[in-house]
């Protein structure tokens, strides 16, 4: 059991400049339609769209809406996050208790068709659709229906807004005990031993109840609404948990208190959640639960909204309370995410710009940062007493093809069996995506008990292919899960052709005789090493290298001194010569990282960038290959390329280069740079063809010739004996002609 101390951490919300929680309806008469609804839903600028809900088949909904200037469709499906013994409780004026029949599963997960990477999550309620949108470029929209907060307007129009646009809702932390803000308690009220992740795809699980009070009731009408928006807040606070940490919460219980007396009477919060503590503790032993969240309708005492105990998970003090209501959608979300987090073992960061769930000030940001998801990754990994495996098990009895023929006619297969959720029979698919355009999706075949198959179609020579796999689970009402987990953002990657050749692979953890130049710096040069953690230090540097293996190239990865980012001029790093010549199509690719922003709290962000070049001639001349920054993806996070020298107007040559520069030539910012991976490769399609005319003919005949005898640890050694002999030489006569 580890020795830390458990805190007591808890959210304000801060004094009159705040926007309060709305009433339900909210009419100004003198203002335009959409400053109205701009005021009643706590935001700074948003648009009124009408909605159409088509239901093109049970459990799924599809509708257009325009976001950031693009009509868009949202295709959507139901996505339960009860557990299996889910109910729902409402207390009488009596104290006695009635069970009610759950209601619908209307808490949703989709997708954006044409913006691979994109995902939404939330509910089709009775007034209309609530969602959060995640598009790939980090950017985040949401979505309600306005027609019962503001007088006169239609039942169909929604508002929808930027993530940027939302008022925060303020707040900060409730105790001022010691720094970490909060009251130590003894350390034997944690479980805390081995556990967490086997694999990459597992996902933990977490029992969740939720209590609502009499004012929460009263505020949202009857049990099924309060039903509703709990499972809706829920399921958008998971769809944040699920990708950031692997953790997810499933919901057995939902007690609703219809009348008073119920058993909370304080409006202090450390109270109240003592009131919550020991009542459960008392009354509620048969609920099966790792941690509880208590909803109120009170205007709590001061300005707290939110109190949790830090890293109480399935001890004695697993408990929450959320004044849910205090400010807009976004800001529920955030606020039930950000006392998940406590009871995860996350404490408050200094983390308001760029704005994380964790701020003392509740942000509505509905996002962790890094060094925030790491604690909770340590925390999540000691703990038994939850569940942690796939939702569903897939693994590939004929493995994982990294070359696909580029005639077609590659054969893959996956078995799917029961993990976390059951496989419904019938609906695995594999997904492809083509040197970066949107997935095309083909149904599998199933050849044998649990075991699908399909064949991969016709690609262009060295396409760059990215495959996955889904199924839909018979458990959950109609979610989809895929394989790699993270898809479409994450993919098993191949290339198209008859065979990839390897030419040069580095992935740091020896050296290879790259060269680091620099000019004018004065601190922050490329060496390689193992990144430093961000507990250590946390200002845009890698957490971690690019390919797992453990090493990589970075700036000055100095774990005494975190201001060791690159200052005062540029940095070089200079592959060495590489042979891109011989038959067939030469393929670069790299990881790197770019942060010029200090990870959103250095000086004049955005101003520098990380110029990438290319030589063929082995330095005697450059090509800009790519130009990472002043703006766009600098803000950290590891980025995978893959270039064809063809593409870029290269000549495939023996003296090949590449070079990375990173620099701090504006005015003094935070930069910090990453390299990992660096592999070249041939694909080759038409082996025989050794001089790239695409014909099989005389030169090529006289190079094999020329080569007899030899090991050129390729073609024309075609049978891979290492030796060029007869049986290569009678290969290239029977593919004599047109390359196929």
């Amino acid at each position: 059991m580890r020795t830390a101390s458990l805190i007591l951490a808890g959210t304000l919300v801060l004094g009159a400049s705040v926007i309060a929680r709305p009433p339900a309806v909210r009419h100004a008469p003198a203002v335009d339609l959409g400053d109205a609804v701009n005021v009643a839903l706590g935001l700074r600028a948003s648009t009124l769209q009408p909605l159409v809900m088509e239901i093109p088949g049970e459990g799924r909904v599809r509708t257009q809406v325009t976001i950031a200037g693009e009509l868009r469709t949202l295709e959507l499906t139901s996505h339960s996050v009860r557990s299996a013994a889910y109910e729902v409780r409402a207390q009488q004026a009596d104290g006695s208790w009635v069970t009610f029949e759950p209601g619908p599963v209307r808490t949703l997960r989709g997708t954006v068709p044409g913006l691979p990477g994109a995902a939404v999550a939330g509910s089709l309620l009775d007034d209309g659709l609530y969602a959060s949108i995640w598009l790939p470029d980090g950017r985040r929209y949401w979505i309600e229906p306005v027609a019962g907060r503001v007088v006169g307007v239609a039942a169909d129009m929604h508002a929808v807004y930027d993530q940027l646009d939302v008022l925060p809702g303020g707040g900060s932390c409730a105790s001022t005990i010691d720094e970490a803000g909060g009251i130590f308690l003894p350390p034997g009220d944690r479980q805390e031993t081995a556990g967490g992740l086997q694999s990459n795809d597992d996902i933990c699980v977490a029992e969740l109840a939720c209590d609502a009070d009499v004012e929460y009731y009263e505020a949202h009408n009857a049990v099924p609404a309060v039903e509703a928006r709990i499972n809706l807040v829920i399921n958008i606070a998971n769809r944040q948990f699920e990708p950031e940490v692997a953790i997810t919460h499933d919901l057995t219980t939902i007690l609703v208190r219809t009348a008073e007396p119920d058993p909370y009477t304080e409006t202090a919060a450390g109270p109240l959640l003592d009131e919550v503590r020991d009542h459960w503790n008392a009354n509620h032993t048969d609920i099966e639960r790792d941690a509880v969240q208590l909803f109120t309708g009170k205007d709590l005492d001061g300005t707290i909204v939110g109190l949790a105990y830090v890293g109480s998970l399935c001890g004695q003090l697993g408990y929450s309370i959320v004044q849910s209501d205090f400010s807009g959608f976004a800001c529920s979300t955030d606020l039930s995410a950000h006392e998940l987090g406590h009871i995860w073992g996350a404490p408050h960061c200094i983390c308001e710009s760029p704005p994380y769930t964790m701020n003392s000030i509740i942000t509505c940001a509905n996002r962790f940062r890094p060094v925030t998801q790491i604690i909770i990754e340590q925390f999540r990994d000691r703990q038994t007493c939850i569940n942690c495996q796939p939702p569903i098990q897939f693994s590939f009895p004929l493995g994982l093809p990294q070359v696909l023929s580029h005639e077609g006619g590659t054969v893959v297969q996956v078995m799917v069996q029961p993990g976390l959720n059951e496989p419904e029979p019938g609906t695995t698919q594999l997904h492809l995506i083509i040197n970066g355009a949107p997935f095309v999706s083909f149904p599998m075949t199933e050849v044998a008990t649990d075991v699908y198959e399909a064949t991969f179609p016709a690609f262009n020579c060295a396409d760059a292919i990215g495959y996955f796999f889904s199924v839909e689970t018979t458990d959950k009402v109609v979610v989809v899960v895929r394989s790699p987990l993270a898809a479409p953002n994450e993919s098993y990657p191949a290339l198209a052709g008859r065979q990839v050749l390897s030419r040069f692979a580095d992935d740091f953890e020896f050296d290879q005789s790259w060269t680091v130049s620099d000019a004018g710096l004065t601190d922050g040069s490329w060496e390689r090493d193992v990144p430093i953690s961000l507990i250590v230090c946390d200002r845009g540097n890698p957490n971690g290298d690019g390919d797992g293996s453990g090493a990589c190239y970075l700036t000055d990865n100095d774990p005494d001194d975190c201001d060791s980012d690159v200052d005062g001029g540029s940095t070089t790093l200079t592959s060495p010569i590489m042979d891109a010549s011989g038959p067939g199509i030469a393929v670069l690719s790299y990881a790197r990282w770019f942060d010029n922003t200090g990870s959103g709290v250095g000086p004049n962000p955005f101003e520098d960038a990380m110029p990438i070049e290319v030589s063929d001639d082995d330095g005697a001349s450059w090509s800009l290959l790519e130009t990472v920054g002043p703006v766009g993806a600098v803000t950290g996070g590891w980025v995978e390329k893959l270039w064809k020298l063809t593409d870029v107007g290269l000549a495939q040559t023996d003296q090949f280069r590449i070079r990375f520069v990173a620099q701090d030539t504006g005015g003094e910012s935070t930069v910090e740079a990453g390299v990992d991976g660096v592999e070249l490769r041939m694909v080759v399609c038409c082996p025989w063809d050794l001089d790239g005319d695409t014909v099989v003919g005389i030169n090529d005949f006289l190079e094999l010739l020329a080569l007899w005898g030899t090991d050129p640890a390729g073609p024309p050694d075609f049978d891979g004996d290492g030796t060029v002999g007869i049986n290569d030489f009678l290969e290239l006569l029977a593919n004599w002609g047109a390359c196929p």
